[in-house]
């Protein structure tokens, strides 16, 4: 290609250039330099090695063109279109660089190609528009929608490329294509402001309807057609609902609650409820309501309600029947049911109550139903205390009236015997019941009736027979009644015990004799001398006696010399049969100072102590002194007290205790004969002080050379007895003795005659004891341990082993002592009268050793412990009681191993004998001893912890004389005690339910159950701790102790029924009933 060519292709830039150019000859050189690379840019370079040469192009379709430059190994530029009048469609108008130029390989070369104008297409319907565009040698391109308001649907709204603008054949020309007008959302939109936003979106407003809504307030669009979003032609109409708001619904007539969900579906609100009484509307149904049905309000505005209440019951409470039925029918309702009943204040013929109460709201016509008062109803109070009377006639509405006494042989004293008006009788509130309250039973005057007069005078006004004891009277005749507990006219519970002392007749002395050496051997012998004179042989004696005395029901003789005096064998104390004179065993007397001693003076027993004193001569001092001792009967231990000087012959004390001996009128070492006389002696010094003189003032024509002086206590407090011997004379011997009766305290003397067998010198004298008898008086009390004929109890401390005593009097305790304490190892066992005192005494075991110990006992004091024995640890002393009638209580023993069973006989602190009287399966225990068949003697009651039967032993001492099976019981009852609750002298079972805690009795008939009883229940907390006799009735009471408070509540029983409760003291719960 030349230079002017290349040049006439580039005229325009280089006149541009050439145009510009500074006119100052610094810039004209600068700028030469450029144009001579613009030259050589615009013509190319001179061809050189890698230099390439732009191919001609020009007037070839676009295609081939780049073919061409590709081909050449360059590059297409920028291509762009242009009208041509003379080169054809698609073919390159022109091309830069120009063809011919050297450029360096890869350069670009742009090309200019004859173009294609668009064609307007805008508002074409979219087929036409797209007919235009193809027949314009271009192509559709993707096309989008859009709304207008202006253009119909389908139609183009616009174009790209624009309409005009030149663009390369077969370029694509987009659409954008109408899709007419989008309908507005005008949900929720006043009327107004949517008939705007209508007539803007290019639409027309349509027909209109009203409707009401729950939820659309009035005026607003509900809804629309067509629906919002929807694309529509412009102009098109929109069709409105508007909303009237909510419509109140029609609830009138309607329940309360069904209103409200009637008034809540309609979107609306409950207002105020309010209550109005109405006859005609029945009560929670609507009566009004606000606004009234069918207007129009805004959603969620509340309605207001009435509502009716119904009838309003009327009060007619305390209005007569009459009056009230008039009320009830004037409001509209009807009287229902009319029942009567009791009112402690509501007058007879009065309403009490109504139902419905008064104030309800109820239908009309709906039923009042009404309690009418018969007036009070008096309570049925006879048997009740007077004062649970006063208080069931005060909660009936009634008042106590006139209250008068009587004697009743089955009404307790205070009890109400009989009441006016009767139970059940219906008066006026506020009346007066009068009431006749029991004084209880009038005791009968038995005194000098025969026994069997007296208990039947005593059954016959509903009294039973307490304890009845024999005493000598010397006044009152054998089998009479000396006295009666309580007196005669005292006012005592029916049932209750009266205590009698029966006379058995003169008292009864016992002297040691010797018989008539002349007419026959020296015989000693034993006689019995009552009061009266009356003497009678009771048997022949082995030893010289001088000295009598009973401890309990056991006879005591001290002999005056041994039998062996020569061989200096110390004297004996013998245990005598007093009916036999026989003797029973011979104990060996020593003295605790050492000495040795020649023989007895005397003995007696003190009252209260049951303590055996003696009086003993020491060798060496037969005729100046005597020594006072008190003597261990079981060891034959003779402990000094005093010395006697003088030559004392015997010992006696009075009831009140105190204690005089006598002396003999025979001289003191060889001295002078001095009277007979009886002195007071203290116990502690020997000190004594003549009471009397009995020599002096003795009977006529008797001679006053007399000895062996006697004396014995009286059968009263205030007498006492004195025996002379006589050995001055040949024959006739009791005639010349003298038996006389001295007042204690006058000192009056009363000569007695004797009469019966002749005997020669008396050498002792003792009262008898007075028999004991228990006809129908109950079974003795084994912890009696002050012989008051009450239970007393013992306690003992689970932590340091101390023990303490109540001594009761029924339910007070009448005194208390403390006898001491002893290791913890040693428990109490039982209690009972082991030396036949009268008095209960205790049994101690240790746990350790087995060894037993026991307190002999008089009231809260220990006179003496003893340990008779020791037995195997397999075995545990399960009863204590007097198994062989000898009135001294025994142990029964229990073999934990092997079953067996064993009994110590007991004598006191020692063992009489012991035996084995068999042995039972491990299944059954021992559960108590008493005598269940009233021979005196205690039996074993056993019980089978597994089929709940009771079985029975009947005792007569080692051996079982019958066995029996009284009956079963549930396995939840336990035996909880034994005792003779009514008195008949026979042992019974006392049952405690442990479950339940109710009570059960077995009144008992030797094996047999007499019958049953239920005395009642009380809570678990309570537990049986003894029974025994409390207040001395004859019957054995129910001793309760609570395991939480530590009170003791007692029972007093009257057979299988309470006859009164009462409740002593309380202890710390550390101690317990043994």
């Amino acid at each position: 290609m030349n230079l002017m060519k290349v040049l006439h292709q580039n005229e325009t830039m280089l006149n541009f250039t050439c145009q510009k150019l500074p006119k100052d000859p610094a810039s004209i050189i600068l700028q030469f330099g450029f144009l001579v690379c613009l030259v050589f840019l615009i013509c190319g370079v001179p061809a050189t090695a890698g230099a390439v040469e732009v191919p001609d192009v020009v007037g070839i379709p676009q295609s081939n063109a780049e073919a061409a430059i590709i081909s050449s190994e360059l590059s297409v530029g920028v291509v762009t279109s242009a009208n041509s009048a003379t080169v054809p469609i698609g073919e390159v108008i022109s091309q830069d660089p120009a063809a011919g130029i050297n450029v360096v390989s890869g350069s670009r070369v742009d090309l200019v190609v004859s173009g294609v104008t668009v064609p307007n297409v805008v508002g074409l319907a979219q087929a036409a528009a797209e007919t235009a565009i193809t027949a314009a040698n271009l192509t559709v391109g993707t096309g989008t929608t859009a709304n207008s308001a202006t253009v119909p649907i389908g139609n183009v709204i616009s174009q790209t490329p624009a309409a005009g603008t030149n663009v390369l054949p077969g370029n694509a020309v987009t659409l954008v294509i109408s899709l007419g007008t989008a309908v507005p959302d005008l949900i929720g939109l006043t009327k107004a402001a949517a008939e705007t936003a209508i007539t803007a979106a290019g639409l027309t407003v349509g027909t209109g309807t009203t409707t009401n809504s729950a939820t659309v307030p009035a005026g607003r669009v509900i809804s629309q057609t067509p629906a919002a979003g929807s694309n529509v032609p412009p102009g098109s109409a929109v069709a409105l609902v508007v909303s009237l708001g909510a419509k109140v619904p029609n609830v009138v007539g309607l329940t309360q609650a069904a209103a409200e969900a009637a008034i809540k579906s309609s979107g609306l609100t409950v207002g105020t409820v309010t209550t109005e009484t109405s006859t005609t509307v029945p009560a929670g149904t609507v009566i009004s309501q606000s606004p009234g049905a069918g207007t129009n309000v805004a959603p969620a505005s509340a309605v207001t309600l009435v509502v009716s209440s119904g009838v309003v019951v009327p009060n007619v409470v305390g209005l007569t029947q009459t009056a009230a039925q008039t009320e009830i029918t004037s409001a509209n309702l009807t009287v229902g049911r009319v029942t009567k009943a009791n009112s402690s204040s509501v007058a007879s013929g009065k309403v009490i109550s109504q139902n419905p109460a008064a104030g309800a709201k109820v239908e009309a016509g709906s039923a009042v139903a009404l309690v009418v008062s018969l007036g009070a109803k008096v309570p049925d109070v006879v048997g009740s205390t007077k004062g649970s009377a006063q208080t069931a006639l005060s909660t009936a509405g009634l008042k106590v009236g006139t209250v008068t006494s009587a004697n009743s042989q089955t009404v307790a004293i205070g009890n109400v015997i009989s009441q006016n008006p009767t139970a059940g009788s219906n008066v006026a509130p506020g009346s007066a019941v009068a009431l006749v309250v029991s004084v209880g039973t009038a005791v009968p005057n038995v005194v000098n009736k025969s026994q069997a007069a007296a208990q039947a005078a005593i059954a016959g006004v509903g009294l039973t027979v307490g304890n009845v004891t024999s005493v000598f009277s010397d006044t009152v005749a054998s089998g009479n009644v000396i006295s009666q507990n309580p007196t005669a006219g005292t006012n005592v519970s029916p049932g209750s015990g009266v205590g009698l002392v029966i006379s058995s007749g003169p008292p009864v002395l016992l002297m040691g004799v010797q018989n008539d050496p002349k007419t026959g051997p020296l015989v000693n012998s034993l006689y019995r001398l009552r009061t009266d004179g009356v003497v009678s042989k009771i048997g022949n004696l082995t030893h010289r006696t001088h000295g009598l005395a009973y401890v309990g029901s056991n006879l005591y003789s001290v002999e005056e010399l041994t039998l062996a005096k020569q061989a200096g064998t110390p004297p004996n104390l013998y245990r005598l049969n007093p009916s036999t004179g026989a003797t029973l065993a011979t104990i060996r007397l020593s003295l605790s100072t050492g000495e040795s001693l020649e023989g007895g003076r005397g003995l007696a027993t003190e009252p209260g102590t049951n303590q055996l004193w003696g009086l003993l001569v020491v060798t060496s001092e037969v005729n100046t002194l005597r020594r006072l001792v008190t003597i261990n009967p079981t060891t034959g231990v003779a402990t000094q007290k005093a010395k006697l000087f003088g030559n004392f012959m015997d010992l006696a004390f009075d009831a009140a205790g105190t204690l005089y001996a006598i002396t003999d009128n025979r001289p003191v070492s060889g001295g002078a004969v001095a009277p007979a006389r009886i002195y007071t002696v203290n116990k502690t010094t020997g000190a004594t002080t003549e009471f009397l003189n009995v020599s002096a003032g003795a009977v006529a024509g008797q001679p006053n050379f007399r000895e062996s002086e006697t004396i014995g206590v009286g059968s009263s407090p205030d007498l006492l007895y004195h025996l002379s011997g006589q050995h001055k004379v040949t024959s006739g011997f009791t005639k010349n003795i003298l038996f006389e009766q001295i007042h204690r305290t006058t000192k009056a003397r009363k000569a007695i005659a004797l009469s019966g067998p002749d005997f020669f010198v008396t050498t002792a004298l003792t009262l008898v004891p007075p028999t004991k008898t228990n006809t129908g008086t109950g079974t003795p009390a084994l912890a009696d341990l002050d012989a008051s004929g009450t239970t007393d109890l013992i306690w003992q401390n689970t932590q340091d082993g101390s023990t303490a005593i109540w001594l009761m009097n029924g339910t007070t305790i009448a005194a208390t002592g403390f006898p001491g304490g002893v290791p913890a190892a040693w428990r109490i066992a039982g209690v009972g009268d082991v030396n036949g005192d009268g008095k209960g005494d205790v049994i101690w075991r240790n746990s350790t050793s087995g060894t037993v110990a026991v307190w002999l006992m008089n009231g809260v004091s220990v006179t003496s412990v003893g340990f008779p024995g020791s037995a195997s640890l397999a075995f545990e002393i399960s009863g204590v009681g007097d198994v062989n009638g000898d009135e001294k209580a025994d142990l029964v023993w229990r073999n934990r191993t092997d079953g067996s069973t064993a009994i110590w006989l007991m004598n006191g602190t020692t063992i009489a004998a012991p035996g084995f009287p068999g042995g039972v399966p491990m299944g059954w225990q021992i559960a108590g001893v008493g005598d269940v068949n009233g021979d005196s003697k205690a039996d074993v009651i056993w019980r089978n912890g597994a089929s709940g039967t009771v079985a029975v032993w009947l005792m007569n001492g080692l051996g079982i004389t019958g066995v029996g099976f009284p009956g079963s019981a549930s396995t939840a009852f336990e035996i909880a005690g034994v005792g003779d609750v009514n008195g008949d002298g026979k042992a019974d079972l006392v049952w405690r339910n442990a479950t339940d805690g109710s009570t059960a009795i077995w009144l008992m008939n030797g094996t047999t159950i007499a019958a049953p009883g239920f005395p009642g229940g009380v809570p678990l907390a309570w537990q049986i701790s003894q029974v025994g006799d409390i207040n001395g009735d004859g019957k054995s009471d129910v001793i309760w102790r609570n395991g939480r408070s530590g009170t003791v509540a007692v029972w007093l029983m009257n057979g299988a029924s309470i006859s009164s409760v009462g409740f002593p003291g309380s202890a710390p719960s550390d101690w317990e009933i043994q």
